[in-house]
Formats: structure tokens, sequence, C-alpha cells
């Protein structure tokens, strides 16, 4: 009988967790409209400087309308953000309104600052954790207890599809991103960047 309300009591509190995990992975967004992803960014006209290949819909990679190519030129209309997974910090001690050994979700950096969710609220925080990190660079920044007050333990994944037109044919770029911190693309696009 002891075990019997043991494991009921259990289940309850897995219940529990469960309930307020779902609503807090259901608060978070997982497309953001209309952004520009990083100090400076602008749509208009924009010049390729690789091969980019251009979708039929957003979001979907299955059909290729058209391929760009090195001086193509085209206009940027607006873009999405697409989370594909949020980054995780683990809290590694207690300032602020953090509590050691509790996880803020971050989900993309803005000019200076992290949108992110702590205890299902949305905030806005500065970085306080490594800003440095690779997995394979072994000049990035270490975690250091006097000056870091958290670690990203899981990175942000991100992808920026941007609605185009070139010679009168619209078309989605899906522009992904490739550092944890704020936003960097591999592709070379000049125009996109108003501070250089």
């Amino acid at each position: 009988m002891k075990y019997v309300y043991l494991l009921s009591v259990l289940y309850l509190i897995l219940g529990q967790y469960l309930i307020l995990l779902a609503q807090t992975n259901r608060d978070l967004p997982t497309i953001e409209k209309n952004v520009c992803p990083f100090e400076g960014c602008q749509f208009g006209e924009w010049i390729i400087g690789d091969t980019i290949e251009v979708y039929e819909k957003e979001g979907d990679t299955t059909l290729v309308k058209y391929v760009l190519t090195d001086n193509d030129t085209i206009t940027a209309l607006y873009g999405n953000i697409h989370y594909e997974k949020f980054g995780k910090v683990l809290i590694t001690k207690t300032f602020e309104n953090f509590t050691v050994n509790d996880t803020l979700t971050v989900l993309r950096c803005t000019e200076g600052e992290f949108i992110s969710y702590y205890k299902g609220k949305k905030i806005y925080v500065n970085v306080f954790w490594p800003m440095k990190y690779y997995d394979t660079d072994d000049n990035a920044e270490r975690y250091d207890n006097e000056r870091h007050n958290g670690i990203m333990i899981v990175r942000p994944q991100i992808t920026w599809w941007v609605k185009i037109i070139k010679n009168g044919s619209e078309g989605w770029l899906r522009l992904k991103n490739i550092t944890p911190y704020c936003f960097d693309i591999k592709e070379k696009i000049d125009g996109m960047d108003s501070l250089g």
C-alpha cells in the first residue's frame, strides 16, 4: 500500500512538471515575423557574392525556384526568423533575479541583448556567459567564475527566411545562422548591413 501511495505522488508530481513544461514551450514562438536580425540590418537592394538557392515557399526546401549567382542584384522585402532549437544557458550562481542551477531559454540576440525566457516570462538580458564559445575553437573564451554567471549548454539554432524579388520573380532565401551569438551567415551578400 505504501508503494501505491508513493507511486501516486510521483505520478502527480511528474504530471504537474510535464504540464508546466508544455505551457512554457507553448509560449515560445517558432516563427518571428518581419525581423532584420542584427545591428545595421536592412532590407532593400542586395548584391549576391555567392551561389544561393531561392525557394518557392518559406520554410520549404523541396522546391528550388531559381539559383542566384555572383553579382546578381535582388530586392529583399522582409524576413522571418524560424527557431529550430532554443538556446539554453545554465545559471551557475545566484545574481539579480536568477537562481543557481536554473536555466534561461535564449532565442536570439538583438542590439546587445538576448531575447530570452525565464520562468515563463519574456525578458531581455545582457550576456552573462562566455561570448567566444565555439565547440572546436581552441582560442574560445572559457568560463571564468569571477566574470561569468552562466554557461551556454545548448546553442540556439535559427534560420532567417527572406522574401526577395529578382526580375519580377519572388522567392525565399534560406539564411542559416552560423554563430550562437547574435547573427552571422556563410553566404556573401552586400547591401544587407548598413554598417558595412
